[in-house]
């Protein structure tokens, strides 16, 4: 009889870590990233009269990662 519960509480405990990481890995895979909502924003146009400078860093692999957008006046 102890072999038998050994056996289903093995059993219950690797369901149980399955169920966990089934669960991990869609709710990382439903979450959108930090880029793709840096990407998903509005571009505003420029203000009448302003010149829009921006400046994009990229990494390595060509990602972004940094914008910085300066408007200025040429009067």
């Amino acid at each position: 009889m102890r072999i038998t519960a050994a056996a289903a509480l093995t059993a219950l405990t690797a369901a149980a870590l399955a169920v966990a990481a089934l669960a991990a890995a869609g709710a990382a895979g439903a979450a959108p990233t930090a880029e793709a909502a840096v990407a998903a924003q509005p571009v505003q146009p420029s203000a009448a009269g302003m010149h829009t400078f921006e400046s994009l860093a990229l990494s390595p692999d060509g990602a972004r990662i940094a914008s910085v957008e300066i408007e200025r006046s040429f009067d």
